[in-house]
């Protein structure tokens, strides 16, 4: 019978008293000093909150509901909504999704933990290790964003101060600076200039109460532990496929948040562009693993979309994510739901409410309702009952009104973070498998006189802790009415799942595969081991352990000897048993490395054909197809046997992933190489301005100062930059250096970016750079006198002979503004004569246009 308990979420149907409640979470400040507070059971405004965010804030406060201090990631405030001491700069930034966690200190009343991370900002990395003293303020905001509009011109990463909350006469500081943590490889050139995402989250295990915070950069989950020891700075890393490019400003956008119940990650990415063609980014889900901090089992469940915030329901059973597209000079929103207990989760996904206005954050609140904020129309909206089917949500698009009140901008997109296992509930259950004697207790019991029950199946019982025994698995809806020693009566309800227990069969004799040689596993079929250890079952997931019960993320790396495998039911991994298997190992001789195959299309369907050949290429002369079976294995399970036919297609949008399986014909040990079928488009290259600066002199030919031009283009790491003249010519590292034109006062170039993986996928843009005649040197192009006195020496007035090819006829007047004559760029010139009569010694203003467009002007002396 398992001791673990398991916390289900509680909800108060009439008066809710500090004594029952879990309010750490109670309090909300974000945008604009905006403020809520959840300890009535509903939310209700207050204002009494001395913060602004634009997006990323938190709060904490103590059980009560009192708070104790609040950060927006840049500042820290004390529970008098004062700056606390030593909080005034903490490293994190005003735009960071997640720029704040506040984690308490385990086993401490009084130590919390701020952690923050910093907005990666290109133009500071382009100055690293150095300060740019210079920073980005891409597009200012207006009104109050105005103070929020500072960098301190580092990108600074995960960084945690420490806060004792008893120090300062009870108001909290800051007892220890910025302590660093490296979630980056620091031995990489690129990495340590932008050192972590906007991501950040936690949860508590609630077997040990220690808390893992979590933040995910370019291509790895780093979980660090906070224990009664502290923090340990040495992350838990955890692989995924999808990867962030850090040099992207819009790839660390997004957000990142651990179920309730420990059994998914959800990560969003907000990488995009101009228009819905152009977005790369992506909604994934994981499987998280409490104990070892763990994360695997990567799915992608939307790709090719703004995903800004992610949320899970309070039991677990569902996941929501906001949205957000450009169109034009709009902004469209959209939220969806996505049942993870579906069978196939992505297919579930359904939109569950879209409108315009800003893809706000979501968050879960300790009512069990998850809020959307949507700043456009100064409004908090609402999903009632998010662990329902979407048709039954009762989502309400403004639960709370702020059209009153002064937001920082709508486009101020950020609610408070907050550690998931407040979420929790408050009643603890314990023994939730089909069979066994379920148990209820409250989790406080302070004050408590009676507790009656209604444990959903027609039981009712009293006591403060009750068994019970059910005799059919499913979703049950637990009473508690509660007297305290006052007589007050409270009303609560909660849910809970009885699990069926699980089978196991017996595993055929196991073979792994040692390609190296050096006696380890480096390929074994865990999928057919489970499946063959789970038969049919629904709902059913396995984990490897060692004999010492060391959860095994995988078998790859291990030498021969004895393992456990455990079966466990997915929506109660309590109810679980396990079997031994006595793995040997084999060899497979050969070593291949498979490279991506691409194929360029400007079809956006994301579809393509696949030339089979291209696969084969890379496997000739290296694998024995006499002695070795050769088949490809798709995306969704389907075989392909060698020989190959001559093409195939991709089966997902965009990419498929493809395993090559090489079986030894003999041992039948297997090997396993993959790569994906890559759909590509010409890269994304927006147009470029025109250049144009004043000539300094008569040749119309000068220096541009193009590397600004150059550097200012966003260049991915799988792209290429190039420029040519409009004849071929390849000027690129003249565009970096600074570019001279060849032709005079303007030049068209050509600038090019293409995908590094196919040199024919590309995209081109045009741009000139031109001179025109500014009016201070304007003397380089047209004579400051003449004298039509006939001796034939400057008799007559007309621009320079090199600019007049590219300018329009020349108007002429006098002092007073009166048009004296119109020349005529290639006539000979005005001789001075006005109405028949030679104008009298004096200053003349003439104007004129180079190539019809820049106006020209400026003045000159007739002198006799």
């Amino acid at each position: 019978m398992s001791k673990l308990f398991l916390f289900i979420g509680l909800f108060c149907l009439s008066y809710c008293s500090p004594v029952m409640a879990q309010l750490q979470a109670s309090k909300w400040y974000f945008n604009n000093k905006l403020g809520l507070d959840f300890s009535s059971g509903s939310p209700q405004q207050i204002n009494e909150s001395e913060m602004q965010a634009l997006e990323g804030c938190a709060v904490i406060s103590d059980a009560d509901g009192n708070v104790l201090l609040y950060s927006n990631g840049q500042q820290i405030w004390n529970k008098n909504h004062q700056i606390m001491s030593g909080g005034a700069n903490i490293l994190g930034h005003y735009s960071a999704t997640q720029s704040v966690l506040i984690v308490p200190k385990p086993g401490s009343n009084t130590i919390y933990y701020v952690f923050t991370t910093d907005r990666p900002s290109v133009s500071n990395a382009n100055v690293y290790p150095n300060q740019n003293y210079n920073p980005d303020l891409t597009n200012p905001l207006p009104g109050v964003l105005n103070q929020l509009l500072q960098d301190d011109g580092y990108n600074n990463g995960v960084n945690y101060v420490t806060v004792d909350i008893t120090t300062d006469n009870g108001n909290g500081a800051v007892v220890s600076g910025s302590t660093h943590l490296i979630t980056y490889d620091v031995n990489d050139n690129l990495e340590p200039r932008y050192k972590n995402s906007e991501r950040l989250t936690g949860i508590a295990d609630k077997a040990t109460g220690d808390i893992w915070v979590i933040s995910h950069f370019k291509d790895r989950f780093n979980a660090f532990k906070v224990t009664t020891a502290g923090v340990n700075p040495v992350p838990v890393v955890s692989p995924t496929i999808v990867t962030n490019s850090p040099t992207a400003f819009t790839s660390s956008v997004g957000s990142i948040k651990v179920s309730p119940d420990r059994e998914y990650i959800a990560m969003t990415s907000y990488l995009g562009g101009n228009d819905i063609g152009t977005y790369m980014g992506y909604v994934a889900l994981f499987h998280f693993d409490p104990t070892t901090g763990g994360i695997i089992n990567e799915e992608i469940l939307m790709e090719n979309v703004p995903a800004y915030s992610v949320e899970f329901s309070p039991n677990g059973s569902k996941l929501y994510a906001s949205i957000q597209y450009v169109r034009g000079e709009e902004t469209y929103y959209e939220v969806y739901q996505f049942d993870l207990e579906a069978v196939d989760i992505r297919a579930s996904a359904t939109i569950v409410n879209q409108g315009r206005g800003t893809c706000g954050a979501l968050q879960l609140a300790i009512d069990g309702k998850i809020y959307h904020l949507n700043p456009r129309y100064s409004a908090l909206a609402c999903i009632h009952n998010p662990n329902e089917q979407h048709e039954q949500l009762n989502y309400q698009w403004k639960e709370v009104d702020f059209s009153k009140e002064e937001l920082v901008y709508h486009f101020a997109t950020g609610l408070p973070n907050y550690l998931q296992s407040y979420f929790d509930g408050l009643i603890a259950v314990r023994n939730t498998c089909l069979g066994e004697e379920t148990i209820f207790t409250l989790e406080d019991l302070t004050d408590v006189l009676q507790v009656d029950w209604n444990l959903g199946d027609g039981t009712v019982v009293t006591g403060n802790t009750v068994q019970h025994t059910y005799m059919q698995s499913g979703s049950y809806l637990i009473g508690a009415t509660v007297t305290d020693m006052m007589g007050n009566v409270r009303n609560f309800k909660t849910e809970v799942f009885i699990a069926e227990q699980v089978q196991i069969f017996s595993v055929d004799k196991v073979y792994g595969c040692d390609t190296t040689g050096d006696g380890l596993i480096d390929f074994i079929d865990e999928k057919g081991i489970i499946e063959q250890a789970i038969g049919n079952q629904q709902n059913v997931g396995a984990q490897f352990y060692d004999e010492a019960g060391n959860y095994l993320p995988t078998l790859e790396q291990l030498e021969a000897g004895t393992y456990t495998l455990r079966v466990f039911n997915k929506k109660n991994k309590t109810c679980a048993k396990s079997i031994q298997l006595d793995i040997e190992v084999g060899s497979v001789a050969q070593q291949i490395e498979m490279d991506d195959v691409y194929v360029c299309t400007t079809d956006k369907t994301g579809y393509a054909t696949f030339s089979t050949q291209r696969i084969l290429e890379q496997v000739e002369g290296e694998i024995d197809t006499e002695k070795f079976q050769l088949k490809l294995v798709r995306s969704n399970g389907d075989e392909i046997a060698y020989p190959f036919p001559e093409t195939i297609q991709n089966l997902t949008r965009n990419y498929e992933k493809i395993s090559l399986v090489v079986t030894e014909d003999v041992s039948s040990c297997s090997v396993t190489y993959q790569f994906y079928l890559v759909v590509i488009a010409p890269s994304q290259l927006d147009e470029i301005e025109n250049n144009i600066q004043c000539a300094e002199n008569i040749t119309g030919k000068q220096k541009f100062p193009t590397k600004q031009i150059a550097e200012s283009i966003p260049v991915k790491t799988e792209e290429k930059l190039s420029f040519y003249t409009t004849t071929g010519e390849d000027i690129t590292e003249e565009m970096y250096a600074g570019y001279t034109i060849r032709q005079a006062f303007s030049e068209t170039i050509i600038a090019r970016l293409e995908n590094k993986n196919d040199k024919n996928c590309f995209t081109e843009r045009k741009f000139k750079l031109a001179l025109k005649i500014c009016e201070d040197k304007a003397a380089l192009f047209f004579p400051k006198f003449f004298t039509p006195n006939q001796d034939g020496y400057n008799d007559k007035w007309q621009a320079l002979p090199k600019i007049r090819p590219h300018i329009s006829a020349i108007k002429i007047f006098d002092r007073y503004g009166k048009l004296l004559a119109k020349i005529p760029p290639n006539s000979s010139g005005w001789d001075g004569i006005y109405n028949g009569k030679l104008m009298p010694k004096s200053s003349y203003w003439f104007s004129t246009r180079l190539y019809g467009k820049y106006e020209i002007k400026g003045h000159f002396a007739l002198l006799y």
